[in-house]
């Protein structure tokens, strides 16, 4: 689930709560209409006592008219039941003695597998207790059935067939697979375009993070409004993108001022190869020329090492002694 994007999980989870909603509506609609229709048929069974009676010769028409008053059902009775209703009268030892069918000209279907033993309700009685059985040749046929007591000890059972239930469910049942399935393609549909152009501003967020990523700093984040949460998320970033492209271009705190560069006299350096540089700029040079000059008098007075004719003494500390130190030095 992490693995998908943030598009297709808002997608899937639009869609999950769809069908979910739209399957428990279904099934709330189907249950409803199933017991409103099996009511109806359990009405219609307690209307027909009196006149599957008639029709099987059980009570004559005359007394049907003051007979009806006590049953359930508020219909007057009549002749007409729906087609494919069974009237069966059975003796004292459940062997079916007679067998009705209100065909209207139809073939007849088949008959009502009746159970060993029959919930009994009284012909007269407001509570009617009533039960489903299949048909005998098991064709997937169901009726809704009711037994009554007749005064000669025989029992009269009424068996009406549930086709029209079963088929009004049935189309119940694909309308509704017809409309779940259309709602959730148009639902998918629509939620993905939607989504799309709710994200587009993400994308261009992302976009614009990429090439600030790359060094260009000026760059601004849209949508930037306290309207939407994208907006809100684009405010601030612009925010801290100002605030770090205003940090870049003020110099840094406590950094060293540039140094400028100076001349630097080259005595010093050239101290390093010549002794008498070296003689000329160091500390006490003139105790330490002294001292050299009283040491080398004899040679210079006696000559060179190769036979020249050596300079004439200087005292160490006179005046002629560092004037010629100047000038050696100066000559350098």
């Amino acid at each position: 689930m992490t693995r998908l994007s943030l598009r297709a999980r808002l997608l899937l989870g639009l869609v999950a709560l769809t069908v979910i909603g739209l399957a428990v509506a279904a099934v709330v609609t189907y249950e409803e209409q199933r017991s409103f229709l099996l009511t109806r048929v359990d009405q219609q069974v307690g209307d027909s006592r009196i006149p599957v009676s008639v029709a099987l010769d059980l009570i004559h028409p005359q007394g049907a008219s003051t007979s009806s008053r006590q049953p359930t059902g508020g219909s007057a009775p009549g002749t007409f039941q729906t087609s494919g209703t069974y009237g069966i009268v059975v003796d004292s030892s459940g062997k079916v003695i007679e067998t009705h069918s209100f065909t209207y000209g139809e073939t007849p279907a088949s008959p009502p597998a009746l159970p060993h033993h029959l919930p009994i309700s009284q012909f007269s009685s407001h509570d009617v207790h009533l039960f489903t059985v299949n048909s005998q040749a098991g064709s997937g046929l169901t009726y809704r059935a009711a037994a009554f007591t007749l005064k000669d000890g025989r029992t009269l059972v009424i068996a009406v067939p549930l086709n029209d239930v079963e088929q009004t469910l049935q189309r119940l049942t694909e309308v509704e697979a017809l409309v779940t399935g259309g709602v959730i393609l148009a639902l998918v549909a629509l939620g993905w375009v939607v989504i799309r152009v709710g994200l587009l501003p993400l994308e261009r967020i992302g976009r614009v993070a990429s090439e600030i990523a790359h060094g260009n700093l000026s760059q601004r984040v849209t949508p930037a409004n306290d309207r939407t949460e994208v907006g809100r998320l684009g405010t601030s970033l612009n925010e801290m993108l100002a605030q770090i492209e205003h940090a870049f271009a003020q110099p840094k705190r406590g950094a060293p001022a540039p140094v400028p560069r100076r001349r630097v006299s080259r005595a010093p350096h050239l101290a390093r190869f010549d002794p008498r540089i070296r003689r000329a700029v160091s500390p006490g040079c003139g105790k330490r020329a002294g001292r050299d000059r009283t040491r080398d008098e004899p040679n210079r007075s006696r000559g060179g090492k190769d036979g020249r004719p050596g300079r004439e003494p200087v005292a160490a500390g006179s005046s002629r002694g560092n004037y010629r130190r100047r000038r050696r030095f100066k000559s350098i």
